[in-house]
């Protein structure tokens, strides 16, 4: 399909505007990943017939393109890679197989209009901007026809909004970006202001609120509540995707400041767009940072568990494009674990081969990542004040309750809790520490309602079994009371369940210190078929972090302890059941066959020996109510009521009776001294 004549006489006689170029960037850490990245990405993507139109074929294509054009141009990648080469070549393949170019892909059909061709042409058009003038005049037409093409889809095209289970947020954020090269790119081109308005709006909606919708801030020339008509995140400045608060999809800010790029490379004043709500997007973010700069998940994923080329180029724009003080120590984090990452790899890879199977193009996605970072290093100063990690994670302690992402985080000097109660049903305690042990697993403490089928192929991330991922899909569970609330320093959250005819109440209590406490109680027939109190521990032998295999000791009813850093202590419930899953992952559910109400206390940083001497201490008290479990650790008092009453707790407390009162499926938490 061939443009209509008005719009082919309009492109042929636009043509971008220079970039200005920053400095050459050869000595840059990030100069150096991308100059490996660059190399495998070229050697991956030979001369030869575009396959097909889909995401997969031609996403790692533009996606190459782009690194190899900024590596080429910053100065990372010297004459003799032949990066400049191999750019040029793709984008010869990618424009000419463009509704624009007249050609096709392997199939028959062409490229482009199609849900992300916006961004693949965004990402061929960036790359020949960068370029300029070393493309063949009929080539920079090409690229240029290209990008008129899929700008102008957006011009009578509101953004679409959706708050709830499928975002929208990173769909107008990756569209925003071939609005605003072609109005900055292309200035003298009729339709310039059109995209230009276009493109702030789709930033703006991006990460809009429902709060926005009366928002009278005055931002780039209209008030918030004109630019935008719907949500795309929570007020919490969560974000749900996937069918959960999903941690990713948050950091997808980053595409929005990524339209900083342009404008500073086109010379022009960075309007607010592009950064609307990143600041309170990722402050929620730095809560959820781990010390390997990646990301921590309160809801799992269901992408990798390592996707830190993501997690640190978000830190480097919060850095140098919003000046954030923490961001730098961050990034420098995550610059860490990616250089022992690529250094795994001869061929200059990120990811090592069979480690991120449910995205065949993570690769290419982390090369675009590096070349813009290399970007925002190279056209920002950092701040001139920053913190050190230490002071971050300082300044991080304590806990964040989400209301409408239905989920709390508690960080303690050593470690890091939560739950959440929302989309998906899960929590964790886990050391502070490159290697946090635990998989964050759907139904992580609260298990399932029933035995697993004998299928130990890989799930879809590649970590534990596919019996696994379909006992949690058929264990559809049904929360009819929650109750979260923070007292003491603590967060807890309290919850009656359904697991089809069985019923469950359960809490989850983190306490300041780091250490947390899950009580459960399972009643109706089959109970003895439940897995409750379950985690997942990671088997990683190529995570650079990793390890192969777990020390797991233990006597099987009270206490396990998992490589000298972890331990449960475990009161009552049905015995400790060690299960392999897989090549990647052991699950230990630490009230299998569920007979009793069971108190779990997870011990962050403990060994065996004091994980065995904490399960033999006296830290479950004694009550005189069927209803109620309590317990004294570490100077609090933890009292949950199972039953739906309220209830006056009278636990036995070093041979004193202590009343507590709780109301129905609730917990209380209360500091204790002894009189």
């Amino acid at each position: 399909m061939l443009l209509p004549a008005f719009l082919l006489a309009a492109s042929a006689t636009a043509d971008f505007t220079p970039p200005r170029i920053p400095p050459a960037a050869a000595t840059s850490r990030w100069g150096r990943l991308l100059r490996n990245e660059v190399r495998y990405l070229v050697a991956a993507a030979p001369p030869g017939p575009v396959p097909n139109e889909l995401e997969h074929a031609i996403r790692p294509l533009t996606s190459t393109a782009l690194s190899a054009a900024v590596c080429s141009v910053l100065g990372a990648c010297p004459p003799a890679d032949g990066a400049e080469a191999a750019a040029v070549r793709i984008l010869r393949d990618v424009t000419r197989t463009h509704l624009t170019g007249g050609g096709s892909t392997a199939t028959g059909r062409p490229w482009g209009h199609q849900w992300q061709s916006a961004l693949w042409a965004w990402q061929a058009a960036f790359a020949g901007w960068l370029l300029g003038d070393r493309l063949p005049p009929d080539l920079r037409r090409a690229v240029v026809a290209m990008t008129v093409d899929e700008a102008d889809r957006f011009i009578d095209l509101p953004p679409p909004y959706a708050e709830f289970l499928d975002t929208k947020a990173e769909e107008n954020a990756w569209n925003s970006l071939i609005l605003v090269l072609a109005s900055e790119a292309l200035p003298a081109h009729p339709h310039r202001a059109r995209w230009r308005d276009r493109g702030l709006q789709y930033m703006i909606s991006a990460f809009a609120t429902r709060a926005d919708r009366r928002n009278p801030t005055l931002i780039d020339g209209r008030l918030v509540r004109d630019w935008v008509a719907g949500a795309n995140i929570h007020d919490d400045y969560t974000l749900e995707n996937h069918g959960f608060v999903h941690p990713d999809y948050m950091s997808t800010v980053w595409l929005n400041l990524s339209n900083a790029v342009t404008y500073r490379l086109a010379g022009h004043p960075v309007p607010q767009a592009p950064g609307y709500h990143a600041r309170e997007v990722y402050r929620n973010l730095k809560w959820l940072t781990l010390p390997d700069g990646g990301l921590f998940y309160p809801n799992g994923t269901d992408w990798n568990l390592h996707r830190i080329d993501m997690a640190a180029g978000l830190h480097v724009a919060m850095e140098r494009v919003l000046g954030d003080p923490d961001a730098g120590a961050l990034a420098g984090l995550g610059l860490a674990t990616l250089e022992k990452m690529q250094a795994r790899n001869p061929d200059g890879r990120t990811f090592v081969p069979g480690e991120f199977p449910s995205y065949p193009s993570h690769e290419s996605q982390s090369g675009w990542t590096y070349a813009t970072s290399l970007l925002f290093e190279a056209l920002w100063p950092p701040p001139a004040k920053t913190r050190p990690a230490a002071a971050v994670w300082r300044s991080l302690q304590g806990g964040r309750l989400f209301d409408d992402g239905r989920f709390f985080v508690l960080r303690a000097p050593g470690a890091l809790s939560s739950f959440s109660w929302g989309l998906r049903i899960m929590g964790q305690t886990v050391p502070f520490a490159a290697d946090p042990i635990l998989r964050p697993l759907n139904h992580s403490y609260i298990g399932t309602a029933g035995p697993l089928a004998p299928d130990n192929r890989p799930g879809y991330t590649g970590i534990g079994s596919l019996a696994v991922e379909a006992a949690i899909a058929r264990d559809a569970v049904t929360l009819s009371t929650v109750i979260p609330g923070s007292e003491a320093g603590a967060f807890h959250v309290t919850a009656s369940a359904r697991h089809g005819t069985l019923s469950q109440v359960f809490s989850f209590t983190a306490l300041p210190g780091g250490r947390s406490v899950y009580m459960e109680r399972w009643r109706g027939q089959g109970a003895e078929q439940a897995l409750g109190g379950l985690v997942s521990l990671l088997r990683e032998p190529r995570w650079v972090y990793g390890a192969a295999e777990r020390r797991i000791a233990g006597d099987g009813k009270t206490w396990l302890n998992v490589d000298g850093r972890l331990g449960f202590a475990v009161s009552g419930g049905g015995g400790i059941r060690v299960i392999p899953d897989g090549a990647n992952s052991t699950l230990v559910a630490l009230d299998a066959a569920p007979s009793a109400d069971a108190v779990i206390v997870t011990l962050p940083n403990a060994d065996a020996a004091a994980t065995a001497a904490f399960a033999q201490s006296a830290f479950r008290l004694p009550v005189r109510h069927p209803g109620i479990a309590a317990v004294l650790i570490d100077g609090f008092l933890v009292a949950t009521n199972f039953s739906p009453h309220p209830l006056t707790v009278e636990a036995e407390v070093h041979g004193k009776t202590v009343p507590i009162p709780v109301n129905g499926i609730s917990t209380r938490v209360l500091r204790y001294r002894d009189p």
